[in-house]
């Protein structure tokens, strides 16, 4: 089961450190991982890719008490579990994509309704630690490592390893996400229709 201590001590495990026995334990390593986890370490990991598992839905209505003093005419108030934005269609299936501003905690269109996806961490997603993959984990522990590295032993901790922990999770992370279906153009469903057409009905006089 995956919690705070099994990330903290899976961020010693990496450095060579033993492991802690509570949350409690007044040692000098987990003072510091309290201190990276407080600074909002599981939202910075949430926000380095669009992870199937921490995103989420909504249909959005624009805001009444905030009108746009130029440019976009409506403006859309985030959910206080937003962490990055991922899309945002006119449509509910997410087919048709629109110009839209993202500032701080609003975004700004032209439609006076959107349809948006975020990566949230909301205990329900992103903050749900049931949903996380081993390949998730292992990168939420190389970053906690990360962090405390220098201070802990005095040494500067090899990012490649942080890095190549985010690539594994996010490619392991696709893998769970539905194909999509690609959609034809006119001319391609033209060429398309006619050729099957060809190969079925037989041309008269030969």
């Amino acid at each position: 089961m995956t919690d705070k201590l099994s990330l903290y001590n899976g961020a010693l495990r990496k450095l060579g450190e033993r492991k802690l026995a509570s949350l409690s334990e007044d040692r000098l390593p987990r003072r510091l991982l309290d201190d990276v986890w407080d600074d909002g370490a599981v939202d910075y990991c949430l926000g380095q890719g669009a992870w199937t598992f921490a995103t989420r839905s909504q249909k959005l209505e624009a805001s009444t008490s905030i009108v746009p003093d130029f440019g976009f005419k409506y403006a859309f108030e985030k959910n206080s579990d937003w962490i990055i934005t991922s899309a945002v269609c006119s449509d509910e299936y997410f087919r048709n994509g629109i110009q839209y501003s993202d500032e701080a905690k609003i975004i700004y269109s032209d439609f006076d309704e959107i349809y948006v996806k975020f990566i949230s961490n909301d205990a329900n997603y992103g903050g749900d630690y049931s949903l996380w993959s081993e390949y998730f984990i292992d990168y939420v522990c190389e970053y906690l490592a990360s962090e405390i590295s220098m201070v802990l032993r005095q040494k500067e901790y090899d990012l490649k390893k942080l890095e190549k922990a985010r690539r594994e999770a996010l490619n392991k992370d696709m893998k769970q996400k539905a194909p999509r279906i690609m959609q034809l153009g006119t001319f391609a469903q033209a060429r398309f229709n006619s050729g099957f057409r060809d190969r079925r009905t037989p041309i008269v006089g030969q």
